[in-house]
């Protein structure tokens, strides 16, 4: 369970009586870190990480909706992490005590935000605006066309009560791909912008489970061939649009099977991927997991010969990264920043329209286990220099020029 491992006080009183108070003192600011939040909550514990390994006082800070919230790379790393608890509002991550607990933090220190929508943010900007402190903004894939949409007044409510203004304001955006910076751009924003991708914790995959063995240990039938989808079970990510070509394509290919696996807040959607799955007769085909972390993440990759995520837009796509350091092929779209999966022959890029996904998912599943797996030994090749130490010390490099400590890096834009 998350828990408080360090108040703010204790933090600073840290700082203060170390060996060495740290050069940069950075606070991570998220709405949410429970596992079932998505992507940030495995890439900003990972980064928080590995910023600590160069010597930086890196801390995280969430507003938590429920008990018990778990965290799989904040227990394992033992991460200095801070909550909150949401009240009288907890759809946007509403804490009446958030800004009295952000001002405890010590002057000087950066506010790395990582949700620019909902309370967390408007409280940090807030908190910034009356202290000394630096501010950063990363987008999240948050100003995507097809991101600004979605829940369209809410965000519209947003962006005129403080978002526009916080990052025009902000020391410094950041971007994991370049569509996001071309989307800060024609915006009409002049904020300098590091473009930084994620990372992907590769030493996780030096030790996958045979494939047999993951498969019996997750209770799968080791002489089927799966298709693994991996990620919130959510409209954006496509998982209904992948039901519906799996349909289409189960009766030419009987040997394959479909893995779901991830966490879900919308009961109603996955009630309704469920009925089409029945209706379609494919129950015993199909295989829903919900959330699985640690070892049995793992497993899930290794019980899999192809990885499919049919998503509407990613700003890096963790998951992706993920499956190609499992050694994994990659069906995905054209929405996503990987257009090396094509380029090196590492899987499929599609247009979700005109029944290209459901083409490159029957071309998948006609190839063979060896020629799959040659896809995924490239694609290891392609993911392999995003490491988290590499990123972590992109971002140091920023937060250092955000202090005045050095020249911007060549990859800010400004």
């Amino acid at each position: 369970m998350i828990t408080k491992s360090l108040q703010f006080s204790a933090i600073t009183t840290q700082f203060q009586e170390g060996v060495a108070e740290p050069a940069v003192k950075v606070l991570h600011v998220v709405a949410n870190l429970d596992s079932s939040f998505g992507g940030p909550a495995n890439s900003v514990p990972l980064l928080s990480k590995h910023l600590r390994d160069l010597g930086v006082g890196s801390q995280l800070f969430s507003v938590r909706r429920n008990l018990p919230e778990r965290n799989e790379v904040i227990e394992r790393y033992n991460l200095p992490h801070e909550t909150v608890p949401a009240h009288l509002f907890p759809g946007i991550y509403f804490s009446s005590v958030m800004g009295r607990q952000l001002r405890l933090n010590l002057p000087g220190t950066i506010l790395h935000l990582h949700s620019i929508w909902p309370y967390p943010a408007y409280a940090t900007f807030r908190t910034y605006l009356q202290q000394d402190f630096k501010l950063l903004c990363s987008l999240r894939s948050n100003l995507y066309g097809a991101s600004l949409k979605r829940s369209k007044w809410k965000k519209s409510l947003a962006w005129n009560l403080f978002v526009r203004r916080m990052l025009a304001v902000s020391h410094c955006l950041h971007a994991t791909e370049e569509g996001e910076v071309e989307a800060v751009r024609s915006l009409g924003f002049k904020t300098p912008v590091a473009m930084i991708p994620n990372g992907v914790d590769l030493e996780a995959f030096k030790a996958m489970p045979w494939c047999v063995d993951a498969k019996q240990a997750l209770g799968l039938d080791p002489t089927r061939r799966y298709a693994l989808f991996l990620s919130r079970v959510h409209p954006r990510k496509g998982l209904d649009r992948l039901v519906e070509s799996f349909i289409a394509v189960a009766k030419e290919h009987s040997e394959w099977d479909l893995l779901i696996v991830g966490p879900h807040q919308d009961e109603s959607y996955l009630r309704k991927i469920k009925a089409r799955i029945d209706a379609a007769r494919l129950s015993a085909r199909v295989t829903i997991k919900g959330e699985l972390v640690g070892d049995d993440k793992l497993r899930a990759y290794a019980s899999a010969e192809l990885f499919v995520l049919p998503t509407l837009f990613e700003n890096f796509g963790v998951v992706i990264a993920e499956a190609m350091a499992a050694g994994r092929a990659v069906l995905t779209t054209v929405h996503t920043p990987w257009p090396q999966i094509e380029r090196e022959h590492c899987g499929w890029r599609v247009e979700l329209q005109g029944g290209e996904l459901t083409s490159a998912l029957g071309q998948a599943f006609s190839k063979t286990t060896a020629e799959l797996d040659d896809m995924g030994t490239r694609g290891k090749e392609v993911v392999g220099p995003f490491t988290w130490q590499v990123q972590a010390e992109k971002m140091l490099a920023v937060y250092q020029w955000i202090q005045g400590h050095r020249e911007a890096p060549d990859y800010v834009a400004r």
